[in-house]
């Protein structure tokens, strides 16, 4: 293949990852990794999304999920929304936000939300997640 883009039967392909690509990346893999982990906010912020979704990040392809935020959520309060735009999705996607854990070591925390679901099949709701580092 001579070009990085073919296109076959009118659609446009992106052919694999050459191994130039692939050996980039698992050399700057490591710095990206380190840069997040320095952006990481000290403690949760916008929870009640006035600033809409910022500080928030949609984990998931866009493709088949949309996020925003609703003025008029619960209590007249603002609220994101994690929405499919397809009718039986196959993949799972997250709102999340990442904090760095150093004031919050050894604390009990509470985390507490609403969640409304609307023809959901498997689940939906609210987690905390941990990392070993």
């Amino acid at each position: 293949m001579n070009s990085v883009w073919q296109r076959i039967n009118h659609q446009w392909i992106i052919p694999p990852l050459s191994a130039l690509t692939r050996f980039r990346r698992r050399l700057t893999r490591p710095l990206r990794s380190k840069v997040e982990r320095e952006l990481w906010l000290k403690h949760p912020t916008n929870m009640r999304f006035e600033q809409h979704l910022r500080h928030w990040k949609t984990i998931g392809p866009r493709t088949t999920h949309k996020s925003g935020v609703v003025t008029a959520g619960l209590q007249g309060r603002s609220s994101a929304y994690l929405r499919s735009t397809q009718v039986s999705p196959t993949v799972v996607a997250t709102l999340r936000q990442t904090i760095k854990a150093d004031d919050y070591r050894g604390k009990q925390l509470r985390f507490s939300g609403e969640v409304k679901v609307e023809q959901v099949e498997q689940q939906a709701g609210l987690y905390i997640r941990t990392n070993g580092r």
